[in-house]
């Protein structure tokens, strides 16, 4: 059955075929005309195209290829080797590397633009190291503030507060005038002789 099927399937479009070209009454020669304009305008598009293909891959082939930085291993350079660190820190006779020195570190990894390893092993970064580390003990050894009075210089107020108004530098006369004027306010309100005595 499906013989059948298939054979009156190719007769209809048998049919079909040869209904269209009797009713076909197309003007040949100016559709072949069209199909020629399109393809040349075609031609000529894919002409222009290759041009400017060409002008590109001339441009390229002039410039220099651009080296792309290398972002990783200058971030990997950035960054600490925190093992490298201990080992090093392990060894004996070596200036260990604190917390407050791996910023140095960073800092002088970059300058020099050097491997970690190269840094480490260099004289000139230990003796920076050495200077840095000594200047940061005596700043901690160094009490900040003292219970000893600092002497007042003779460029401030209050030296001149208590001396004689003759020997006041004339240019500060004015200042210690008003300083005098403000701790007499300041000064107490009641009476030096007391009206009660006993």
């Amino acid at each position: 059955m499906e013989k059948n099927e298939t054979e009156e399937s190719t007769e209809e479009t048998e049919v079909v075929e040869t209904k269209e070209t009797k009713d076909d009454s197309t003007d040949w020669e100016t559709k072949a005309k069209e199909l020629e304009k399109t393809n040349k305008d075609l031609e000529s598009r894919a002409i222009r195209s290759e041009k400017k293909l060409g002008k590109l891959k001339s441009n390229l082939e002039d410039k220099p290829e651009k080296e792309e930085p290398k972002s990783t291993p200058e971030k990997e350079s950035s960054k600490l080797d925190y093992g490298q660190l201990a080992f090093h820190n392990s060894l004996p006779d070596v200036v260990k590397i604190r917390k407050e020195d791996r910023e140095f570190l960073k800092e002088q990894i970059e300058k020099s633009g050097k491997t970690q390893e190269e840094v480490l092993e260099s004289k000139w970064f230990f003796e920076d190291l050495k200077v840095k580390q000594d200047a940061q003990s005596v700043k901690e050894a160094t009490p900040s503030t003292t219970k000893r009075s600092t002497g007042t210089s003779k460029g401030k107020v209050d030296y001149w507060l208590n001396k004689p108004f003759g020997d006041v530098p004339d240019d500060m006369k004015q200042e210690v005038l008003n300083k005098q004027l403000e701790v007499q306010k300041q000064g107490s309100k009641f009476s030096k002789n007391p009206v009660v005595q006993g």
